[in-house]
């Protein structure tokens, strides 16, 4: 059984998937350009790193409520 798991992401971004690899590339309606395959050690780099700049994004926040 086929499954689909091509994604929009925005920006011409599409995210694929083929069981192992996540495939991210640009797609703009001509054909897709720039194909990067991540492997789920990369993927896990980056979920890391998202939650490395969400952490700092919501400290930077927090400090600029905060009254002088």
């Amino acid at each position: 059984m086929a499954t689909n798991f091509k994604q929009y992401l925005g920006d011409s971004v599409y995210a694929d998937y083929d069981g192992y690899y996540i495939k991210l590339y640009l797609d703009n309606g001509i054909g897709k350009h720039n194909i990067i395959y991540l492997e789920p050690m990369v993927i896990d780099a980056l979920v890391l790193y998202k939650e490395r700049i969400d952490n700092e994004r919501r400290e930077h926040n927090s400090n600029n409520l905060q009254p002088s």
